[in-house]
């Protein structure tokens, strides 16, 4: 069972995050390690895969661009889209 801040919570909200879309981020994103935290990345790569599992392309659509930010204990901490490159 995953857990959500209620930051994450309040910015699924805001930025039209669901449960699965989030979900199919954690299974299929690339994993980036970033100051005590995991970051899953929906890149071309995640869509491909999605694809091939049979997600609709709208759904891939969505998830397009979008990251989840997980703590070490795997608690969601927040949800975004991605705008910039991550800092190295």
């Amino acid at each position: 069972m995953t857990l959500y801040t209620n930051h994450a919570r309040a910015r699924m909200q805001q930025r039209g995050f669901t449960e699965e879309l989030i979900q199919a981020i954690l299974d299929f994103g690339k994993e980036y390690f970033r100051k005590g935290s995991i970051v899953y990345l929906a890149d071309k790569g995640c869509i491909k895969e999605l694809i091939k599992m049979g997600y609709s392309k709208y759904f891939c659509e969505k998830c397009k661009g979008r990251y989840v930010v997980v703590s070490h204990t795997g608690d969601i901490l927040t949800v975004a889209h991605k705008h910039k490159h991550f800092a190295r």
